[in-house]
């Protein structure tokens, strides 16, 4: 569960828990705006799903559907060090 707090800004809340949870595979249920960075990333990713806190019922529906040891197969290479690394390299260099 990855939890977006609701204030001011939160559409561009991109924090650390997402990327480990992106590594290690698991599905992401995240609570925050569902236009918002991490949203795109999950979505990206498929990676997981976005709620409102407001949507507990339609969350937990998704849960309960879930696989016993569903591991995420999407494609995340886009998000990981190596590639954000070189990413910034190439912009540093230009």
């Amino acid at each position: 569960i990855l939890i977006i707090n609701e204030y001011s800004g939160n559409k561009g809340v991109l924090t650390t828990k997402l990327f480990e949870y992106l590594a290690a595979g698991s599905p992401i249920l995240c609570f925050g705006p569902a236009d918002g960075a991490a949203a795109k990333v999950i979505q990206d990713t498929s990676s997981g799903i976005t709620y409102s806190p407001q949507e507990i019922s339609e969350a937990a529906n998704w849960v309960n559907k879930l696989v016993p040891g569903h591991r995420n197969e999407g494609n995340i290479e886009r998000y990981s060090v190596a590639t954000q690394i070189d990413t910034l390299i190439s912009k540093l260099q230009s």
